[in-house]
């Protein structure tokens, strides 16, 4: 059972205030970028997509998938 947290609601509403404020700004800078007119075509920018399967299973070679983590959100 969770209990009311007032903390909470006001780190939420922060968070969200701030996100939007995030968002404005991001959305400025992509107005301004598109008026100088700088290509926003990213496709010719984009690596060809890979075989995951074939990447990890080449004989001779160390297969690894890891992940580290430095810290859980949680603690």
């Amino acid at each position: 059972m969770r209990l009311f947290c007032p903390q909470r609601v006001i780190r939420k509403s922060h968070m969200n205030s701030l996100l939007a404020e995030i968002l404005v700004e991001k959305r400025k800078e992509v107005d301004r970028i598109r008026e100088r007119g700088v290509s926003t075509n990213i496709d010719n920018n984009i690596p060809p997509i890979r075989d995951f399967k074939a990447a990890i299973s080449q004989p001779g070679k160390i297969n690894l998938i890891a992940e580290i983590k430095f810290a859980s959100p949680s603690t």
